[in-house]
């Protein structure tokens, strides 16, 4: 806990002691039945009297913000009262605080896309999209799973300070496990995890997208996926979508980047058929656009077989592929994954170090390990 004396101000150290545990005792900071320090430590980190600590400790408890406990100390009282006024110190206003809505160059505030109600498990259908269902979740195989991480051997791998590469075993399971269900095939230099695919489509954008870039989404798309574009200035064009999907025709003609849900759009539904994925891929060769296909629901598809990703019929290497292991593990997990031509997910993973911070490990802190 730190705790800062004003050496300039005119209350006495006793008093701003008492002021600043009230005002932590009242914001929450120190909660009901937490232990407070010793007189004699609290005294020496402070730099004061111990006296000092001790007085300030006594009028708190008989004003019944502490309770002292014999032979265990002084703790936060569970019915600390509100502190009285004049009690808690005010905040001064700065003097000459920025205008910071001037100061913004990009803005990211935008009304929600859904609210989830707190109750909603007390209805029997919640006709809501992309909820966790925890029914279904694997209990015994995700504990023994983390028992396994946390062993001393595996902690030691895990631990240390990584550089911008993936852990390979992880790149080798999206490989081997997860991508040849959606009929794609992927070196390892072609696949990037992220932090959710949300990091995923916000890296793509930022390196795909700019003012001079006209972006065709999907009318209707998820409002996120156009919010993203935005913020990077493009152009947006939106493109209709019918019972087969995206409606491919000449207007894509002019677009550099597509961005689809062809698995499970969102937010009708519909699954793009087969003759319009291909559809798409000629067109996308010929007009040389570029395609961004989110198959983040494209477990969500269970009305019949399961068509094939785009990425995988895509035969000149144009179609960058955002999914998510989280759908359908955890949502709070965060774990996605982008696999694009290779020189894609070079400059992908440079951007991710920036965004990350990650520090690579020279030679000689690696042999320090």
């Amino acid at each position: 806990m730190l705790i800062y004396l004003d050496p300039h101000s005119t209350l006495s150290l006793q008093h701003q002691i008492r002021q600043k545990l009230v005002e932590a005792v009242s914001c929450g900071a120190l909660p009901p039945g937490r232990r407070l320090p010793s007189s004699r430590k609290l005294a020496a980190q402070l730099g004061v009297a111990r006296n000092t600590v001790t007085l300030a400790y006594q009028r708190l408890i008989e004003e019944g913000y502490l309770v002292a406990r014999e032979r265990s100390g002084v703790y936060v009282d569970g019915s600390a009262p509100e502190p009285r006024p004049g009690a808690r110190a005010e905040r001064t206003p700065p003097q000459a605080a920025p205008h910071w809505q001037r100061r913004f160059r990009h803005r990211y505030t935008a009304p929600p896309f859904q609210r989830f109600s707190n109750d909603r498990d007390r209805y029997p259908y919640q006709f809501i999209d992309g909820p966790f269902d925890p029914s279904l979740y694997p209990v015994a195989e995700w504990r023994e799973a983390t028992r396994l991480a946390l062993g001393v051997r595996e902690i030691n791998d895990w631990s240390v300070q990584a550089d911008s590469s993936d852990d390979p075993m992880l790149i080798d399971e999206i490989r081997s496990k997860i991508l040849p269900a959606r009929g794609i095939h992927a070196d390892a230099d072609e696949v990037m995890v992220t932090v959710g695919a949300q990091q995923a489509l916000f890296l793509v954008a930022q390196l795909l997208v700019d003012s001079n870039v006209r972006a065709a989404v999907e009318s209707p798309s998820h409002p996120d996926t156009r919010q993203l574009l935005l913020q990077f200035g493009a152009d947006l064009h939106h493109q209709p979508v019918d019972e087969a999907g995206l409606v491919v025709d000449e207007r894509l003609d002019s677009v550099d980047l597509v961005c689809v849900t062809p698995s499970h759009q969102v937010p009708t539904a519909v699954t793009m058929s087969l003759e319009r994925r291909r559809a798409l891929l000629t067109r996308a060769a010929e007009r040389d656009f570029v395609i961004l296909e989110d198959d983040v629901e494209g477990e969500s598809n269970y009305l019949g077989y399961p068509q094939p990703a785009l990425r995988s019929l895509d035969g000149s290497d144009r179609v960058v592929y955002v999914s998510a292991l989280s759908k359908a593990l955890a949502p709070a997990l965060r774990l996605g994954f982008v696999v694009a031509n290779r020189e894609v997910i070079r400059e992908l993973r440079a951007l991710r170090r920036l965004m990350l911070r990650y520090a690579p490990l020279n030679d000689q802190r690696t042999a320090a390990f």
